[in-house]
């Protein structure tokens, strides 16, 4: 279908966007049928990149995409209104049948109240089987999993808010697509609440991890001067006031 599958695919198809979209703030959300948000959009490009080393130890996305959920949640987010969603999918066709694809078509029309603008590339050839380490994808029922894109449905969705879409060629050709696509969109300033909310979301991580290695040296010291530090922080203050 695509080399060497289409998870790797899209990685690397990220890791260049990220590199020639670095002077923007990006997130990142993965869809493996529950939308999960790994990293809200933010202007350190090493947080990026640290993230996005961690979906190649993500389970293979299912056949039939989902976007729906993740397309309702980020409508929801004051940092994605004016923004952009490059939306990277398989773009099956059964992904577009009955229900699922009402919910697709109503979750887009969120992103278009929302002013979030989709750009959507089908990470897809011809179709057929779909591969990992060069064999073919098995279902429980130890059935071949095949995939069937349907391009012209996904370039709908994007058409809904706006946007753009695009059925991937080559990597350079995928990456200038979204970066012309991406400067398109009209600027607009982040709001200060929002950008404030972000950076203390993204301090945490760091807290806790002094946190722990405060902890770490502790350990390494021995617990018996610890627990008398401790101790003599608990004693009270038998030390008489000076007499004024």
């Amino acid at each position: 279908d695509v080399s060497p599958n289409r998870q790797s695919r899209a990685i690397a198809l990220l890791e260049l966007l990220g590199q020639a979209l670095n002077t923007h703030r990006l997130g990142l959300m993965i869809d493996n049928g529950e939308a999960g948000l790994l990293l809200p959009p933010t202007g350190d490009a090493n947080l990026f990149a640290f993230y996005l080393k961690q979906l190649a130890h993500l389970a293979h996305p299912l056949a039939v995409p989902h976007p729906d959920r993740a397309f309702d949640w980020i409508a929801q987010m004051p940092d994605m209104r004016g923004g952009v969603v490059v939306w990277l999918t398989s773009g099956d066709a059964n992904s577009f049948q009955g229900a699922l694809g009402s919910r697709e078509l109503a979750a887009a029309q969120a992103l278009n109240k929302a002013n979030v603008r989709l750009i959507a590339v089908t990470v897809a050839g011809a179709g057929g089987p779909l591969l990992k380490d060069g064999l073919p994808l098995k279902n429980a029922q130890d059935q071949v999993i095949t995939s069937q894109p349907a391009p012209q449905r996904v370039a709908e969705l994007a058409k809904l808010t706006g946007g753009v879409a695009t059925q991937t060629h080559t990597l350079p050709k995928d990456v200038a697509f979204i970066r012309q696509a991406v400067h398109a969109v009209p600027n607009r300033a982040p709001d200060k609440n929002s950008a404030k909310a972000q950076r203390s979301l993204h301090e945490l991580p760091l807290m806790l991890a002094w946190l722990s290695l405060l902890a770490l040296a502790a350990l390494s010291l021995g617990l018996k001067p610890l627990n008398g530090f401790v101790a003599r922080l608990l004693r009270p203050n038998k030390t008489k006031p000076p007499i004024a």
